[in-house]
């Protein structure tokens, strides 16, 4: 919808994982490099962790996409609410072979005599487990095992799990000590600085075909980065609405006052929350961990204030209807006071609510 508006040829800020937006900044290069180095050893483990949206995926997906060595052959495992077996069968499976009925020995003497026949060729196996804190410690367990198969002393399968952070936590368990010793590289991807977030921004503004005209004003990149916490998932959804809410109200250029705006209007859509600092550190483990409280969040359309009657008339050419959605600029606007009317009727019915309950806690009291 926006692109047109600020000269754009395609989406920026998705949060679907896309290694060719891959930025460098100074925790994922020393994050890429912990992974070069321990795929170098051509054994044992590799761990890399970080919180949720801290681009996790988006590393081992350009990682995977920068092994031009034909001697490596790597496989993806995305899905660890699995059982031990079932996690052996996964691989298997993802190394091209039948998985059918068999045994479990089977399945093991299968994968093994493909690991050898890799090894043979002189190519080296590699499998790469993505949200391996979902794993049981039944299907952990398996995972060191297969790193015990060898040929004349030569391991025949390296691991890189990628997790968040808890998956640390249980790494300090004594009964994963042996899985433990054969970690040779790790690394916790920390948040982004202030100026990574702004760097952030406009690398993927520029793949994104930017002309380099200013969108950001320079005071909005710390409103950007206190609102997100420079988590990249959070900034990218919130740049996206900024973009929108920019088209919408004719805002060539974005300043730290409309990022308030749209961050106030996300919170009242309960789709964002006030971030959580974080050590640039990695988190030690701790006796019991707490949790991370995360909102499933979904982008919508920017919401209007209630003084905003209509925008302020388009400076440029009318812009076109927005191609998957096929709604035009005033569509659009039409939606955004709609909502907003939806949400004023919401918090009424919310006050009125809250008198019956303390009219009903009074009766009670009296009483």
């Amino acid at each position: 919808m926006y692109l047109d508006y600020y000269h754009l040829n395609r989406l920026p800020f998705q949060i679907t994982p896309d290694a060719s937006f891959f930025f460098d900044g100074r925790p994922h290069r020393r994050a890429l490099s912990t992974v070069a180095y321990g795929l170098s050893k051509n054994e044992g483990f590799v761990v890399i962790t970080g919180e949720v949206g801290a681009g996790k995926t988006t590393l081992f997906e350009y990682t995977l996409s920068r092994l031009a060595d034909d001697r490596i052959v790597a496989v993806k495992i995305n899905t660890t609410q699995v059982g031990s077996e079932n996690l052996l069968r996964l691989i298997a499976a993802q190394f091209g072979l039948s998985v059918g009925g068999g045994s479990k020995a089977e399945l093991l003497c299968a994968l093994e005599d493909e690991l050898v026949r890799l090894h043979h060729q002189r190519k080296v196996a590699l499998v790469v487990v993505d949200e391996v804190q979902g794993l049981s410690h039944d299907a952990l367990e398996e995972l060191r095992m297969l790193s015990n198969f060898q040929s004349n002393g030569k391991p025949l399968l390296q691991m890189l799990l990628v997790g968040q952070p808890e998956f640390r936590q249980r790494l300090a368990e004594p009964d994963l000590e042996q899985l433990r010793q054969r970690i040779i590289a790790s690394f916790h991807i920390s948040r982004l600085s202030t100026d990574d977030t702004r760097g952030y921004v406009e690398h993927r503004l520029k793949l994104a075909g930017w002309d380099g005209r200013r969108i950001f004003a320079p005071d909005s990149f710390p409103a950007i980065f206190d609102a997100t916490g420079g988590l990249p998932r959070r900034l990218n959804r919130l740049c996206d609405r900024l973009l929108l809410f920019g088209y919408l109200e004719d805002r060539g250029i974005l300043t730290a006052a409309d990022v308030a705006e749209v961050v106030e209007e996300m919170r009242e859509e309960g789709l964002i929350e006030p971030p959580s600092k974080s050590p640039a550190a990695a988190p030690q483990p701790q006796p019991q961990p707490q949790p991370t409280k995360v909102h499933a969040l979904k982008p919508v359309p920017s919401i209007a204030n209630e003084e905003t009657a209509a925008p302020p008339p388009a400076t440029g050419p009318a812009q076109p209807a927005d191609s998957a959605m096929g709604l035009s600029r005033d569509e659009w606007l039409d939606v955004r006071h709609s909502a907003k009317a939806i949400q004023r009727e919401l918090k009424s019915y919310k006050i009125r609510v809250d008198e019956f309950r303390d009219r009903i806690g009074t009766r009670r009291k009296a009483n």
